[in-house]
């Protein structure tokens, strides 16, 4: 009884911490907006504070293998303390800021598995798939005596290690997150305290350094990634590598049909098509599988059961969509949501 209650009042002590870190983040936000010529802009703290964000933000950039522009902005004082973005952050965020799916369903997983080069597209990804290519040898824990860099992905779990969220860390400030698969949901750069303090993760669960807080209800895992055409191009022969781009390709056609659908407004799948997609889907993956069995070559079967599993995800897309224009069905999908 005594170690419960010590148990007990070290989770409440966490707990309260969280709430007085979101009190104060409140106060001082780090925030990117856009003029109204379409330039980004970093506001909301001092300038130093600022200029410390922007170097890590070019930094996730040249990890992306990108070149930011030269020299690094300076901070303007007035009206308020702000550094334009343009030519600092990765050239999909520039296009990208604050955009919203049309319809839900993309998602955290989905999201960060994007960045990280390891799924082409946007759409639902399932807790499976992401599961599955964060215990691949595409990723690996990053080690306790090492600090987290940019672009490695952080996978909120339960005690259990089943998946919460996952999302993209840029550095102890700022991440990379979509926050959920509802289509109001926009693909954000934020505070990445303010990801944790969203699905409650309390501040000593937040580290990758153990001995983890006895009794962590959730967590965040981090790994550091490579993709999977570089993983490919190391481990594959070339023989290899032509039956994995002919097996993706298959997949990534209505993967991509589905995900234009998801992300673009002027893009609507009706019943017959949805239902046409969905049969050429299981083909797929009855394809895939067969190419999993016969295949000899370890890393050949591991992307082999990626496609598959991206096969499978995009079903799940179509799924949310066809709930969606089938409201009386039923309301919202009943998957994963994060």
């Amino acid at each position: 009884m005594r170690k419960s209650a010590i148990r007990t009042a070290r989770l409440l002590g966490a707990l309260l911490i969280s709430v007085l870190w979101a009190q104060a983040a409140a106060r001082a936000e780090t925030r990117i907006v856009k003029d109204s010529g379409g330039r980004l802009r970093l506001v909301g703290l001092p300038c130093a504070e600022l200029k410390k964000r922007v170097r890590d933000l070019r930094e996730w950039t040249k990890k992306k293998g990108e070149k930011p522009i030269e020299p690094e902005p300076e901070c303007i004082e007035k009206p308020e303390p702000a550094v334009m973005l343009n030519g600092s952050v990765p050239r999909f965020y520039e296009s990208n800021h604050g955009a919203k799916p049309v319809c839900n369903g993309p998602n955290c997983w989905n999201s960060a598995l994007v960045v990280s080069d390891i799924i082409p597209s946007h759409r639902y990804s399932t807790p499976e798939e992401m599961s599955f290519w964060m215990s691949s040898p595409l990723c690996s824990p990053v080690p306790a005596q090492e600090d987290p860099r940019p672009g490695d992905v952080i996978a909120i779990r339960k005690a259990d290690n089943s998946e919460v969220h996952g999302f993209v860390y840029i550095s102890s400030d700022l991440s990379y997150s979509k926050n959920g698969f509802n289509s109001q949901s926009p693909y954000l750069i934020q505070s990445t305290d303010n990801v944790f303090s969203v699905y409650s993760v309390p501040p000593p669960c937040r580290t990758h350094r153990p001995p983890p807080v006895p009794g962590c209800p959730l967590k965040g895992v981090y790994f550091r990634c490579e993709g999977v055409a570089a993983y490919a191009a190391k481990e594959l022969d070339a023989a290899a590598q032509a039956r994995i781009r002919q097996a993706e390709e298959r997949v990534s056609g209505l993967e991509g049909l589905v995900s234009t659908c998801a992300m673009s407004s002027g893009t609507v799948l009706g019943p017959d098509s949805i239902a046409q997609i969905q049969s050429s889907l299981v083909a797929s993956i009855q394809q895939l599988q067969k190419s999993t069995i016969a295949a000899t070559d370890p890393s050949e079967k591991l992307l082999l059961t990626g496609a598959a599993l991206r096969a499978d995800a995009t079903m799940r897309q179509l799924a949310i969509m066809q709930r969606a224009q089938a409201p009386s069905q039923g309301a919202g999908p009943r998957t994963p949501s994060r």
